[in-house]
């Protein structure tokens, strides 16, 4: 209340953790969010075509036209799965950012909130 608080190594140590898993718990919210996002309303980035069909007509002399716009049909929509792979991924790293760091932060805040309580209730006493 109105007496001021010890500050002991304890405490330190469940505010300093308190803080760092609300912070990871904040990262982890505005990771699922933007990669919900990625993985809803994908932006897929290919590789440029041009550059695609020079490497192809330079590396691969054999090849006629159609196949070189065959292999690098197939080479896009490979990238496309890996982007989109990459994506639920990060999804998942974020979901489990959330579900690590939540229990954590509940555990060692509520533990705060404790020794707080305490230390108010031996004030009251002491009146």
């Amino acid at each position: 209340m109105s007496g001021r608080r010890k500050l002991t190594l304890r405490k330190i140590y469940y505010y300093l953790v308190s803080f760092a898993t609300l912070i990871m718990l904040i990262i982890g919210a505005v990771g699922v969010i933007r990669n919900a996002i990625d993985v809803f309303y994908p932006n897929y980035y290919y590789p440029n075509k041009i550059e695609l069909q020079q490497r192809y007509s330079r590396d691969n002399k054999e090849m006629d036209a159609r196949e070189i716009e065959k292999a690098i049909e197939e080479e896009q929509e490979r990238e496309k799965n890996n982007q989109r792979n990459r994506e639920i991924r990060q999804l998942a790293e974020s979901f489990a950012l959330l579900l690590v760091a939540g229990p954590v932060y509940l555990y060692h805040w509520r533990h705060v909130r404790r020794i707080e309580d305490m230390e108010d209730h031996e004030e009251i006493e002491k009146v």
